[in-house]
């Protein structure tokens, strides 16, 4: 059971340096991502090119990059989705929300910024209601299968499932001689078994095992049923890049889902509802793939924040003292 955590933000992600933990911090005037280790100590911090609203709730942001590196590297991406909410006709806020905001972020080492790419609007229309309370971000982690010649218009890869046309690979960092560190992003022209076709060749070589990472979409879980349900809640699949809405499930369950995040090891989505840690396959016409009692939510706001949050961290952060 994870232990002896206190996070001061409502949000968290796992972050590219091995052993380390990103939260946004929106106290200061200036937006933050602050990065600590697992003894809370302070790794560094990247100012947000384009700061947080204050009345905006951040519901979740999540890291889709290479994992366990020795230091952080440009370009990799963080999602983040705020819930914006209502306001009266005094221009004050209210606990109600009809629209969030999803943006998509890269770092940027030598400025110690993390740069706003992308930013969508998604809103309560028709009978598709978006009272966002928690997010997943589907991401995967592969690697190369063999080698990789610069200029080549394929790669080998460990495993081509849910690699779709026109997808968006990150490779690297390489570990070959050559060209040590160098990253890229290529675009899926098509996949034939496991070689990826691209859209042009590759710039840099890499060696059998280094990293492929990408991410495609997003789920959006509101409180709210289709045609308005408050007895239900709604699971919404977009598209990340183009915010297409791809398709949507609606059921009981999700109107007490708190947090959630993407599981790559079942290709789920790892959701909190009460006290019940629940795995949502959506490639399995959303079936409820399994769910887990949790015996540690507490009366208190922060520790019961925690664990619906953050509990799928677990497998790999166990029983840090961080963000204190």
């Amino acid at each position: 059971m994870a232990t002896n955590v206190n996070l001061k933000y409502p949000n968290f992600t796992l972050t590219p340096q091995a052993g380390t933990f990103g939260t946004i911090n929106t106290d200061a005037a200036t937006t933050i991502l602050r990065i600590k280790n697992q003894s809370g100590g302070l790794i560094s911090d990247y100012i947000l090119s384009a700061n947080i609203h204050p009345d905006n709730e951040i519901i979740g942001v999540e890291y889709c990059g290479p994992l366990n590196l020795t230091e952080f590297i440009d370009n990799v991406t963080f999602i983040t989705v705020e819930r914006i909410p209502d306001y009266d006709g005094g221009g004050n806020p209210l606990s109600t929300s009809s629209q969030c905001l999803v943006k998509r972020w890269e770092i940027n080492v030598s400025f110690s910024s993390l740069d706003l790419k992308q930013q969508t609007v998604f809103y309560t229309t028709g009978n598709y209601y978006y009272d966002i309370r928690a997010m997943a971000v589907e991401h995967y982690n592969r690697s190369f299968s063999f080698s990789q010649p610069s200029g080549q218009g394929y790669l080998d890869i460990s495993s081509s499932s849910r690699i779709e046309n026109n997808d968006v690979l990150f490779l690297g960092p390489s570990t070959d001689t050559d060209n040590p560190g160098a990253t890229e992003k290529v675009s899926v022209s098509h996949v034939t078994g496991d070689k990826v076709y691209l859209n042009s060749p590759t710039i840099y070589q890499y060696v059998d095992g280094d990293s492929i990472t990408f991410f495609n979409n997003i789920y959006l879980i509101s409180e709210i049923g289709y045609a308005g349900n408050t007895a239900k809640g709604t699971i919404f699949k977009h598209d990340i890049y183009s915010g297409t809405r791809v398709e949507y499930t609606t059921s009981g369950e999700y109107s007490r889902i708190t947090g959630a995040r993407w599981n790559t090891q079942i290709t789920s989505i790892a959701a909190i509802s009460n006290s019940q840690l629940l795995f949502i396959r959506p490639y399995d016409s959303y079936l409820k793939w399994r769910s887990m009692f949790l015996t540690n939510i507490k009366s208190n706001d922060k520790d019961t924040d925690w664990v619906r949050k953050y509990v799928l961290t677990w497998d790999t952060y166990e029983g840090h003292s961080a963000f204190k």
